[in-house]
């Protein structure tokens, strides 16, 4: 399936600018129709707060989140006026969370931003990619929050583990991983699995790419000691100079709701490359 729209969610984070570019470098690769959103969080107060608002401190917020997304209208249209592609700008009132699900059911792609508990912009701080990720039913790529993307799907690595949730972001992927330059795949080999039948190579993962005219070659690392996963594949994507890593969002059930497993969620905090992942 190519890539025909392409959804990335804008706010007034320090990061957006790169995300945007990102995202617009993907849509004018594989000319898909570019959505910026912004979501401007709903004046509302918790029901347990006994206190009435004035209507003076309301309107001062309202003016103030309008003024944000003036702003972040402002990065889109500077930055696609002269794009390739059909651009369209969207802003809606409502959590993050719940508007961008509602836009992006209807895209092949969804580019949000890495969470920075330590950006200015106190929405850019909270706004997670685990329930999106978990939720959507898309495939999502996030953009990490520091550095910058000078290319994006030149030089791929995908994190191979045989489960369902690796193969459906290969699947996804598949676009981007046919106009790459370099698509190299890696299985992870613990010190303590050293039962051939139990170490799941990347040949036949290799092989099914071949059919769909993606060349990709297939390795296993081996992880001595108590070495993380996460970081195993970290490593091996700056050693390589990889400008995606491409992995499975594995989730699993606590508490009646579903939370991201701990090797992507790691993945996603520690990211220093951009990451595609689909659960």
């Amino acid at each position: 399936m190519a890539l025909k729209d392409i959804l990335v969610h804008i706010d007034n984070s320090v990061s957006c600018e790169n995300r945007l570019k990102t995202a617009l470098q993907l849509a004018e690769q594989h000319g898909a129709h570019l959505i910026g959103l912004y979501t401007i969080p709903p004046l509302t107060m918790p029901g347990y707060v006994a206190v009435e608002i004035p209507l003076e401190t309301i309107q001062t917020l309202h003016n103030a989140a309008k003024r944000d997304s003036q702003q972040g209208e402002a990065l889109f249209s500077k930055l696609t006026t002269n794009s390739s592609v059909s651009c369209e700008w969207r802003c809606e009132e409502g959590t993050y969370e719940e508007t961008l699900l509602q836009h992006a059911r209807y895209v092949d792609l969804i580019v949000i931003g890495q969470q920075n508990r330590q950006d200015s912009d106190a929405q850019a701080q909270i706004h997670s990619p685990d329930n999106i990720l978990l939720d959507v039913g898309r495939p999502v790529l996030i953009i990490p929050h520091s550095g910058q993307c000078a290319s994006i799907g030149k030089q791929v690595l995908i994190g191979w583990n045989g489960s369902r949730e690796a193969i459906r972001a290969i699947n996804d992927a598949i676009p981007i991983l046919q106009v790459a330059n370099k698509v190299e795949i890696v299985s992870i080999e613990k010190s303590k699995q050293r039962q051939p039948e139990k170490i799941i190579t990347g040949t036949d993962i290799a092989l099914h790419l071949a059919r769909h005219d993606v060349t990709a070659e297939a390795h296993i690392i081996s992880s001595e000691g108590n070495t993380r996963t996460a970081t195993l594949l970290l490593t091996h994507a700056g050693e390589i100079g990889a400008d995606l890593l491409v992995i499975g969002a594995y989730g699993h059930s606590r508490w009646k709701e579903m939370i991201l497993g701990g090797v992507t969620h790691e993945l996603l905090d520690t990211m220093t490359l951009p990451v595609f992942a689909s659960h």
